[in-house]
């Protein structure tokens, strides 16, 4: 795909991806994204299914462990961080928003005792195929990355 714009708003884009510490790439794939989840197709895209788990894997989570395995600008701290911030839009399947509000409230209990197991417990029960793109040397690195999120925003969601 080919995407055709100016010179000045190829300079506001990298300008704005390097205040985020993004590539230019991860910047814009991020924003789509971003976007693509506001709409309401996508949430209907979601499907139901069986659990309290995440379906599948968010396409930016993929991405973002991708670049953090190839050791590019991001790092799986990062990666932790963004899904932390991520949670009001990742609700597993087969949970209702007050079933996820009680299951955030345990996550949010592990990040006031900043109890790491707990979190990276937290995450693998909820979202179990995307930790599997978490090596294990850097769990630490994730749940730092989530307790950033939470130290920031007073509390998870964000």
């Amino acid at each position: 795909m080919l995407i055709r714009i100016s010179e000045v708003d190829k300079m506001a884009i990298s300008q704005a991806a390097k205040e985020t510490g993004k590539t230019v790439t991860s910047f814009i794939v991020g924003a789509a994204l971003a976007a693509v989840r506001r709409t309401s197709k996508h949430a209907e895209a979601r499907g139901s299914g069986s659990g309290a788990r995440h379906g599948g894997v968010p396409n930016w989570f993929r991405a973002m462990c991708g670049e953090a395995a190839r050791g590019g600008n991001l790092g799986y701290r990062d990666v932790g961080k963004r899904l932390a911030e991520s949670l009001g839009g990742e609700i597993p399947d087969g949970l209702d928003l007050d079933e996820w509000s009680d299951a955030l409230e345990c996550l949010r209990s592990d990040c006031e005792d900043s109890d790491h197991e707990g979190i990276w417990e937290w995450f693998a029960e909820y979202f179990p195929k995307a930790m599997k793109l978490i090596p294990d040397r850097r769990l630490h690195l994730f749940s730092d990355g989530v307790l950033e999120a939470h130290e920031e925003s007073g509390g998870l969601p964000l």
